[in-house]
């Protein structure tokens, strides 16, 4: 007996032909895997400039494997073609996931993470820093408006371990250049705080 390979049905069919009978054999493969499938994750409601990592567990399944990733809107990431990244949206923002398999079958799924202002992150949500470029490959400008007095910076990691700090007299206005070239890629938190309110924005070392 010959087994065959997995995948593999062999059809014999019998072909009358001038009156000789002619063996013909039929060669079938059998057994594609199922449809390539993504997953974003669950719609989720955070509170403001609170991180999350999205992405379900795992993001892709089926399909030939080999699998890549690509998140949009990209620049909102550290590195979008991470499978399960991390999101620090300031805004209700909903993420969009594009996976590719080794067969080059595409496959795509969606994501909202919702922002929730309330009482004070309300206050905070009225921006008066302006940081730009961000992402950056490391020098970054903070444009401030809208403070009086003595104003302390604090540049953070994602855990929140400060790694930066400024203090600095402001008169409505001021631009401040940081030089963050030293720092790995990766979200940190730009925090400024004052004898009247706290704001902090996010930004991405690339």
């Amino acid at each position: 007996m010959h087994w065959l390979p997995k995948g593999m049905l062999i059809v014999f069919g019998l072909v009358n032909s001038a009156l000789t009978l002619h063996a013909q054999e039929y060669i079938m493969t059998i057994g594609q895997p199922p449809v390539l499938a993504a997953d974003a994750g669950q719609d989720l409601t955070i509170s403001y400039i609170q991180g999350v990592r999205i992405g379900g567990y795992p993001a892709a399944y089926n399909g030939y494997g080999g699998y890549t990733y690509f998140w949009e809107p990209s620049a909102m990431f550290a590195d979008p073609t991470r499978s399960n990244p991390v999101v620090y949206p300031e805004k209700t923002t909903t993420y969009t996931l594009t996976v590719t398999d080794g067969k080059n079958c595409i496959a795509r799924d969606e994501v909202t993470i919702t922002v929730s202002n309330t009482g004070i992150d309300d206050q905070l949500s009225l921006s008066t820093v302006r940081l730009f470029p961000n992402p950056t490959d490391g020098r970054l400008t903070a444009l401030i408006e809208g403070y009086q007095g003595t104003c302390h910076i604090q540049i953070m990691d994602a855990l929140g371990q400060n790694l930066v700090y400024r203090s600095l007299e402001i008169l409505q206005a001021v631009r401040e250049d940081f030089e963050l070239s030293h720092l790995p890629p990766g979200i940190y938190l730009f925090k400024l705080t004052s004898m009247a309110s706290v704001e902090v924005k996010s930004f991405i070392i690339r």
